[in-house]
C-alpha cells in the first residue's frame, strides 16, 4: 500500500468503511425488532451492508432497525466534518436517520440527519460541526429506521474538512471600492432591511425594514437619503414567558453577506444627521457566528461622516446602522471598504437598478403581479413559475403577470443579478380553515399575510398555569389576554393550550427544582403533576369562563405529555395513567364551565407511536372532543400514511367512535434559497422534516392533506410561527422568507384553503396503481384532489380542473405527479 493510500485511509474516521470484512459493524435495537445484517455485492462490485427488518412492533427509544459501529468514531469540538455514503432501500415507509451519538449522554455530537433512499443507489453528503469532544470509545455511529424494509449502505466516508458553513447570498468585492449595493439610496430602500438586538424570546428579529423610508428632500450624495423614524413596532411571542416588547432600537442592515479573508481590515463609513441637537447612534458589524462589534457615535442636526474600522473574526458579516432614540435619523453615502480608514465616498457602481413591487411581501391579491424597477441601470427581467417554467422575459418595465401562483423574478444588469419572490393568490376570506400555526408569528403583518392564504388558526401557549395563577386562588389573565386578543383582532381564531401540568405553588416537583430560574430548568418544575388534581380543574374552568365571552372555543390539555419532558415526563416516573387522570379532571371542569367548549386531548404523539394507540385503547377518547397528533417525519410519500391513518380511524371506531383529529404540530420545511449550507430548520425533529425543495414540500402538503383528511383529520398546524434575523436561517417559519416574501408552500396553502377548506366528509377514494383521487364534499360542492405516480399521465376527459397553483388546465386533463383539483357540483 502506498503512503498516499495510507494517508487517505487514515483520514476516514469510519472503521471498515467499504465493508471489505464483517468487522466493526453490528445491529442494535429492541428484541421485538426482527433485524439481520449481512454483506453482499455493492454498487461497484465490492461489498456493501444490507440491513433487513422483517418484523417491527413496540415503541420507544430502542425500537428501531439499526446499522452501527460502536467505539470507533471520535470527533473534536468545533471541527467540521463531511460525511458521504451511498444508499438504497426497498419497502421502507419513511426515511432513514444517520447520527453520531455520545453513548454516555445519548446526545448527538453534531450529526443527526435524515435522508430518503430510493430503490436505486444514490450518493448522500452531509456537513456538520462537532458540538463537543467525543472520544471514539464513547461513540456510536448509526444508520436507523423504524418499520420493516431493507436498507443497503456502501462506501461510507467521514473526514475532517476546512470548508465549514457557507453563507448566502454573498456580495462579491471584485473590482469595486465600495462593497455596499445601493449605498446612497438612489434606488429607494432596495437591498436594505431591518435589524435590532436585545429582543426577548427565540421567535426572531425585525423581519422587514421598520421605520425606514426614502427621503428626497435631503441628501448628502445624489438625490435621496434614508429617513429612519422612531415607529416603535411591537414584538410578540407566546412562549415560554410571553413576550410583548416595544422595539426601541431600530437599525438598517444590508441584505447579503460580505466575505473577509483571514486578518483583513475593513472600514465602514456613513453620513448621518438628526432632527435634534444630539442623539446616540451605532455602526454595527454582525458576524455569522452572531458576534457583534459596534461603535457608538453622536449625531447632530448637520450632516457629518462617521466611520468604524474593524477586523472580522470569521469570514462572513453584514453591517447595520441605527440606534435607540426618540428622534429621527437620516443616513446617506454608506461605504464599506477594505483598509484602515475611510476614503472619499463613491457608489458601488456608477449606475444601479433593483427590481421591486409595491405590495407587502410581494404578495398580490388582485390577480395581477406588477414589477417595477428602481434605478437607471438597464437590465432583463425573467420570471419563472412554481414549476420553474419561464413565463415572462422582457427588457420593458413595468411588467405584469396575470397567472396565479408562486413566481421567481430575476433582474439581471451588466454588473449584478437580483432575485425576487412573489405570489399571486385569490385571498381566502373565512372564519375556519384547514390550516393553523403553533405559535402566532411575532409580527402582525406576517399574521395578516398568512391569513390571506387561509391560515386562520393559531395555537397559543400564553395561558399557562404559572402565568394566570401564580399563587393559589389569585387569577390574572392580563398577559395571555394581550397575546390572544392581538391574534383575534387580526381576524384569527385561537386554540388555547394549557401546556403544563402545574404551577410552581401546586407542583409535586422537588423543592430544589422549583427554585430554578433558567430555561428549561424552570419549565421542568411545572411538568410535574399538581398535589391536588382538583386545582388543575379549577385552573382549566377559570380559563374557559374567562375566554367564553371572547369567542374562544377550543382548549388543549398539555403538550406532548409523558414521552417528552413538557408534561408528566416518563423520565420522572409518570405515565399514561397520570395523563388520563388529569385529562378527565380537566374535561369535566371545562364542560361544567361551558358545555359547548371543545376539549383537544391526546399525548400529541406521532401517528405511528405506541402512545397514540395506547391512549385510544385505554379509553382516552371519552375525555376529549378532538384527538391530537404531532408529526415530524422525514420526507416520505403521502400515500405511505394511508394505512396508519386508516388504522387509527378503525381503532377509534372500536373504542367509542371516530372523533376529529387535529395535528397541532406538523413539520414540513424547505428553502430553495437557504442562507447557509448546510441549512437547518430548527431542532433535530424539525431538521428530520426537511424536504429537498419547496416544490416537493408544497406538493407533499396537498397530498398529505388529502390522505389525512380522508381519515378524519380536520386541522393541520404548522410548526412554527417564527422568523429569523435578516440574512439568517428562517425555514422554521415555513411560509415566508425575509420581508414576508412567499415560499412556494404559501401559494399552495392558499389554493388548498380556498378550494377545499375544511371538508364535510370524504365522498370517494380511488387507488388504481399509482393513481390516487380523494373526493370531498365541501361548501355545497365536491372537490377532488388527485395525482398519478405512474410513468404515463392519467387522462381525465370531460372535467374542469386547476393545477396546484390554481390555474386552469387544458382539456383533456392529464394528471401526473403534481396534484390537481377537480371541482364538481
Amino acid at each position: 500500500m502506498t503512503l498516499l493510500s495510507l494517508i487517505l485511509l487514515a483520514a476516514n474516521l469510519v472503521f471498515n468503511p467499504s465493508f471489505d470484512s464483517d468487522d466493526g459493524w453490528a445491529t442494535a435495537g429492541a428484541r421485538e425488532v426482527a433485524q439481520t445484517l449481512r454483506f453482499e455485492t455493492g454498487r461497484d462490485g465490492g461489498r456493501c451492508a444490507r440491513l433487513d427488518c422483517t418484523a417491527f412492533t413496540g415503541d420507544g427509544p430502542s425500537h428501531h432497525a439499526m446499522l452501527c459501529q460502536v467505539g470507533k468514531v471520535g470527533v473534536q469540538r468545533g471541527q467540521w466534518y463531511r460525511l458521504t455514503f451511498w444508499a438504497r432501500a426497498t419497502g421502507l415507509r419513511g426515511g432513514v436517520d444517520v447520527a453520531l451519538t455520545n453513548t454516555r449522554t445519548w446526545e448527538n455530537a453534531g450529526l443527526q440527519e435524515a435522508f430518503l433512499p430510493q430503490s436505486d443507489w444514490q450518493r448522500f453528503e452531509m456537513l456538520f460541526q462537532a458540538k463537543a469532544d467525543l472520544p471514539a470509545s464513547d461513540s456510536r455511529f448509526q444508520f436507523w429506521f423504524k418499520g420493516t424494509g431493507t436498507l443497503w449502505v456502501d462506501d461510507v466516508s467521514l473526514v475532517e474538512t476546512q470548508e465549514g458553513i457557507q453563507w448566502y447570498p454573498q456580495i462579491h468585492g471584485d473590482g469595486v471600492k465600495n462593497l455596499v449595493p445601493n449605498s446612497s439610496f438612489e434606488c429607494g430602500t432596495a437591498n436594505w432591511g431591518g435589524f435590532t438586538y436585545g429582543l426577548q424570546g427565540w421567535a426572531g428579529n425585525l423581519y422587514r425594514l421598520e421605520g425606514g423610508e426614502l427621503d428626497t428632500s435631503t441628501a448628502k450624495h445624489g438625490h435621496a437619503s434614508l429617513r429612519l423614524c422612531p415607529t416603535r413596532p411591537v414584538f410578540w411571542f407566546d412562549y415560554y414567558e410571553p413576550v410583548r416588547q416595544t422595539v426601541r432600537r431600530l437599525m438598517v442592515a444590508n441584505l447579503g453577506w460580505f466575505k473577509a479573508a483571514t486578518g483583513e481590515t475593513f472600514t465602514l463609513s456613513v453620513w448621518l444627521k438628526s432632527d435634534t441637537e444630539s442623539i446616540a447612534a451605532e455602526l454595527l458589524v454582525y458576524e455569522a457566528s452572531r458576534r457583534q462589534s459596534k461603535k457608538a457615535v453622536t449625531v447632530g442636526r448637520e450632516w457629518r461622516r462617521h466611520e468604524f474600522t474593524f477586523k472580522p473574526s470569521q469570514p462572513f458579516f453584514f453591517i447595520a446602522i441605527g440606534g435607540d432614540s426618540d428622534a429621527t435619523l437620516w443616513m446617506d453615502a454608506v461605504q464599506l471598504e477594505r483598509g484602515s480608514r475611510a476614503t472619499e465616498y463613491e457608489p458601488r457602481q456608477p449606475s444601479e437598478s433593483f427590481l421591486a413591487t409595491d405590495v407587502p411581501g410581494n404578495i398580490f391579491t388582485n390577480g395581477i403581479a406588477r414589477f417595477i424597477v428602481r434605478g437607471n441601470a438597464p437590465g432583463t427581467l425573467r420570471v419563472t413559475d412554481f414549476f420553474d417554467r419561464l413565463v415572462l422575459e422582457t427588457n420593458a418595465l413595468p411588467a405584469t403577470i396575470t397567472q396565479r401562483g408562486f413566481f421567481r423574478a430575476t433582474w439581471s444588469t451588466a454588473t449584478a443579478t437580483q432575485e425576487v419572490r412573489c405570489a399571486v393568490i385569490d385571498p381566502v376570506r373565512c372564519d375556519d380553515s384547514p390550516f393553523g400555526f403553533n405559535h402566532a408569528y411575532p409580527w402582525d403583518f406576517l399574521v395578516t399575510l398568512a391569513q390571506q392564504a387561509g391560515v386562520v388558526w393559531w395555537r397559543d401557549w400564553s395561558a399557562k398555569w404559572e402565568t394566570v395563577e401564580p399563587s393559589q386562588g389569585q387569577f390574572d389573565f392580563a398577559v395571555p389576554d394581550a397575546q390572544i386578543e392581538r391574534v383575534r383582532n387580526l381576524g384569527g381564531r385561537v386554540e388555547v393550550l394549557l401546556p403544563f401540568a402545574s404551577a410552581k405553588w401546586a407542583s409535586t416537583a422537588p423543592p430544589d427544582m422549583k427554585k430554578a430560574t433558567d430555561y428549561p430548568g424552570s419549565r421542568l418544575a411545572v411538568a410535574y403533576p399538581p398535589k391536588d388534581l382538583a386545582d388543575f380543574g379549577r385552573y382549566a374552568a377559570a380559563t374557559v369562563k374567562h375566554y367564553q365571552p371572547r369567542s374562544v372555543t377550543h382548549y388543549q390539555i398539555l403538550n406532548e405529555a409523558v414521552y417528552t419532558d413538557y408534561a408528566l415526563p416518563r423520565k420522572f416516573g409518570f405515565g399514561m395513567d397520570d395523563y388520563l387522570k388529569l385529562l378527565g379532571v380537566a374535561y369535566d371542569a371545562i364542560k361544567t364551565a361551558d358545555r359547548n367548549a371543545v376539549v383537544v386531548g391526546g399525548l400529541s404523539a406521532n401517528l405511528e407511536s405506541g402512545y397514540t394507540t395506547d391512549f385510544v385503547k385505554q379509553g382516552g377518547m371519552r375525555w376529549c372532543d378532538v384527538f391530537d397528533l404531532h408529526l415530524y417525519n422525514p420526507p416520505r410519500p403521502a400515500e405511505s400514511y394511508e394505512e396508519s391513518f386508516a388504522g387509527l380511524e378503525e381503532l377509534m371506531r372500536a373504542h367509542g367512535g371516530p372523533k376529529p383529529v387535529w395535528i397541532t404540530e406538523w413539520g414540513c420545511y424547505a428553502d430553495d434559497d437557504p442562507p447557509c449550507r448546510p441549512w437547518t430548520a430548527g431542532d433535530a425533529a424539525m431538521n428530520r422534516s426537511r424536504w429537498p425543495s419547496e416544490h416537493d414540500a408544497t406538493e407533499h402538503i396537498v397530498k398529505f392533506a388529502a390522505v389525512s383528511f380522508a381519515h378524519g383529520v380536520r386541522k393541520i398546524f404548522f410548526h412554527a410561527g417564527t422568523c429569523g434575523t435578516i440574512n439568517g436561517p428562517d425555514a422554521g417559519g415555513v411560509l415566508f422568507e425575509y420581508g414576508g416574501t412567499p415560499r412556494k408552500m404559501y401559494a399552495g396553502v392558499a389554493v388548498l384553503s380556498r378550494l377545499l377548506g375544511v371538508p364535510d366528509r370524504l365522498v370517494k377514494k380511488v387507488a388504481d396503481g399509482g393513481f390516487r383521487a380523494y373526493t370531498f364534499a365541501t361548501g355545497g360542492r365536491t372537490v377532488t384532489i388527485c395525482w398519478n405516480n405512474d410513468a404515463t399521465p392519467r387522462e381525465l376527459p370531460g372535467v374542469e380542473a386547476v393545477d396546484i397553483m390554481g390555474n386552469s388546465l387544458p382539456s383533456p386533463v392529464r394528471v401526473g405527479k403534481s396534484p390537481v383539483y377537480v371541482i364538481g357540483e
